[in-house]
């Protein structure tokens, strides 16, 4: 049984969406344990090593961009009309979500601190929220700011991924334009360009906050995405397929090894930084691919198991809030929540109970804003910008070619039917 399909000359897989779910969980689970909540039991302690190496699920994201980004822009060619329809449905998906979480983080939140008099640390993070509006609503933050060390600034440092992302989305048209027919191996050539001159910049002291949020540091994955997606269309294998799969996934160890031995060693620098990032690329493009295998994997079916799909519908929304939840519902609770009194009062965990509780509401928020904003704005998109599909080879396409031309063993075309799909799971990152 194919676990995928062809829809609209572009390959479909359910269970993509069910890695933005699992994605977008891990995320969540190094951002708690990892940043804002402090470890006070020994589960807590346990639950933070092993979300540690959760920053690498990014590049789960980031792959996944970069593999629809290819697919969309291999298939419905880069004409005016092409870029313009490719344009409009990416700002779509990204801005107005984007800039409405934004909007009630920076304003509406400290209007509300405000208006009610509230002093204190809910005061002070209002006070820094107002200060950050204007790189943030400009999509310059991974370019112009740093991390930040304060609460507010904390809370939207995450948003650097949208701002990566939406700067990939307009430079990979002048890629593919530029490219021509060679799409897979300029893709494949840029990733391994950035890999080397992060090293490079590395060498020459860059630290390691620039190297992790800028575009020119840090876009390797979504161009070997990128490489994927063409490939995929083409039915053409990817580049390092005559690498052996036991010596490509030791890379990741290997790098993850001497990135660990430089921070060591050069704690204050970022020399560990280009190993660290080359290490989540590759393992990223690893469970891209193991998902995208013909036959199922055990990945693939846990991935399509029903809450992980759920969740994966609501991973952008979820993303941008869990964090400014995270660090609200932290504040809320206090240091310690105390129920009943005296000798039969209960201390709960504090850490496992507001990272339960932000879970929670963020969930619901998503939810909420997945229904009533994020879906309606994907069907209408779907349905107003939409390209007619190609019935024979066209010199527009970049690869020369028909889309469903030759595609890969093991994939099922649907006998050239084009399915409805209105929340444009297939193609969103």
């Amino acid at each position: 049984m194919a676990i995928q399909t062809v829809v609209s000359g572009r390959i479909r897989n359910p269970a993509l969406t069910g890695v933005r779910g699992m994605a977008a969980f891990v995320i969540f689970l190094h951002h708690a344990f990892g940043y804002v909540l402090e470890p006070r039991s020994s589960l807590d302690t346990a639950i933070a090593g092993l979300a540690a190496p959760g920053f690498a699920a990014l590049d789960w994201f980031f792959v996944l961009s970069g593999l629809f980004i290819g697919q969309i822009l291999l298939t419905d060619g880069t004409s005016p009309e092409a870029l313009k329809h490719y344009m409009s449905r990416r700002v779509l998906r990204i801005v107005p979500l984007y800039w409405l979480v934004l909007a009630v983080v920076v304003i509406v939140f400290p209007l509300a601190v405000r208006a009610f008099g509230v002093d204190g640390e809910w005061k002070e993070l209002a006070d820094g929220y107002r200060t950050l509006w204007a790189p943030y609503a400009t999509f310059a933050n991974n370019i112009v700011l740093d991390a930040g060390s304060t609460a507010a600034e904390f809370s939207l440092s995450h948003f650097w991924t949208v701002s990566l992302e939406l700067q990939f989305y307009l430079l990979a048209p002048i890629v593919v334009i530029l490219a021509r027919r060679r799409v897979v191996h300029v893709a494949f050539g840029l990733a391994l360009a950035i890999m080397a001159f992060r090293l490079g910049a590395a060498v020459l002291g860059t630290p390691h906050d620039a190297m992790y949020r800028q575009p020119w540091f840090h876009s390797d994955s979504l161009f070997l995405g990128m490489c994927m997606g063409a490939c995929q269309i083409s039915g053409t294998s990817v580049p390092w397929s005559r690498i052996p799969r036991k010596l490509l996934i030791a890379t990741v160890p290997l790098n993850l090894v001497i990135a660990m031995a430089l921070a060591s060693y050069r704690p204050d620098s970022g020399y560990a930084t280009p190993f660290s990032l080359t290490a989540t690329s590759v393992a990223g493009v690893l469970v891209i691919e193991n998902v995208l295998r013909p036959e199922p994997t055990r990945l693939h079916r846990a991935l399509k198991r029903p809450f992980w799909m759920w969740s994966g519908d609501r991973s952008y929304p979820f993303y941008l809030l869990h964090v400014p939840v995270l660090v609200a519902v932290n504040l809320a609770l206090g240091e310690v929540l105390v129920i009943g009194a005296g000798d039969t009062s209960v201390r709960l965990p504090h850490t496992v109970l507001v990272a339960a509780v932000t879970f929670a509401v963020t969930m619901g928020l998503s939810h909420v804003l997945h229904v009533a904003l994020e879906r309606p704005l994907l069907r209408w998109a779907s349905s107003r910008f939409r390209i007619q599909k190609r019935s024979t080879t066209s010199a527009s396409s970049p690869l020369g070619r028909s889309p469903l031309e030759g595609q890969a063993e093991g994939i099922e075309p649907l006998c050239g039917l084009i399915l409805s799909d209105p929340e444009n799971r297939g193609d969103r990152p």
